[in-house]
């Protein structure tokens, strides 16, 4: 399944996660950076008037982005908007699949429970109409793909949903929990460099207390921005819920057979789509504490 075979709800919402989580990070990234540039301009300034009004204009900046991240709360409208966008994905999975509550056979009465429910979801995000760029009221038409695929015998909708969610949902969960291992490793090293830097700064200048111009607050800030970058990033938390995750995954697919009925899949479906519901809903509430 492609974005756009998904309703434009998904694509809507997807999209204004997507850039509230770019400008977020950006203005992390950009607020930590010039800390560090105010560190290296206090160490430099000496008596040069030019340095000390630099370092004013720098420390203004961070005020004002950080004033910016408060009002703007890019953060929460990241989490919240890609909240939606899971819920309609889950919603458009049971339905594609004919599971409970989509699994009534007069099709036209599944098609209205699934447009209804997608208006809900609409009508209960509303705080959110100043992120969507797109046409979020747009219920209609649904993708021709979604239909297709509910039209198909069970057998190949199990196939489906096994290839394009199951195994899909579980290499993403792999992936991500293997990227944020790597990352966490990148950062700590360079926290814990920028630490080793300050200490043998200190110790130098204990030896040499006539040098004056160690970076020791360079090393220092870049150590905190490290940590904190961490912390907005939440590696930990990412590689242990995703790993969770796809474990968890790995254990559902092993409970699929040939011998299924519509009312087994039916269950299986809603039991895996609330997994994948329960671990972003658990994300999102870790996330905004």
């Amino acid at each position: 399944m492609k974005c756009e075979d998904y309703p434009d709800l998904y694509q809507t919402a997807d999209e204004a996660s997507i850039n509230a989580q770019r400008v977020y990070l950006k203005t992390i990234a950009l607020y930590l950076c010039l800390l560090i540039a105010a560190a290296i301009c206090s160490l430099a300034i000496g008596t040069s008037s030019f340095l000390a009004i630099l370092a004013a204009l720098i420390f203004a900046g961070t005020l004002f982005l950080s004033i910016f991240l408060v009002v703007k709360r890019y953060d929460k409208t990241w989490y919240n908007a890609r909240a939606v966008a899971e819920s309609v994905k889950t919603v458009t999975w049971r339905y594609m699949m004919r599971a409970e509550p989509y699994n009534d056979p007069n099709d036209a009465v599944a098609r209205s429970t699934f447009i209804n429910t997608l208006k809900l979801i609409l009508e209960q995000n509303t705080q959110l109409a100043h992120a969507f760029t797109g046409d979020a009221a747009t219920i209609y038409p649904i993708p021709e793909t979604i239909t297709d695929n509910r039209s198909f015998p069970l057998t190949t909708r199990i196939k489906i949903y096994i290839d394009s969610r199951i195994d899909n949902q579980r290499l993403w969960y792999i992936r991500k929990a293997s990227n944020g291992k790597r990352r966490a490793l990148i950062w700590f090293i360079l926290m814990c460099s920028a630490q080793a830097g300050a200490l043998i700064c200190v110790l130098v200048r204990i030896a040499k207390p006539t040098w004056s111009y160690l970076p020791v607050d360079v090393f220092i800030v870049l150590a905190g921005a490290s940590l904190t970058w961490m912390q907005t990033r939440k590696y930990q938390d990412i590689i242990a819920a995703y790993s969770l995750t796809a474990h968890e995954i790995s254990l559902m697919r092993s409970q699929i057979s040939d011998s299924m009925t519509e009312d087994d899949f039916s269950d299986f479906v809603n039991d895996a789509e609330n997994a994948f519901s329960r671990e972003h809903t658990q994300w999102q509430a870790r996330r905004q504490t």
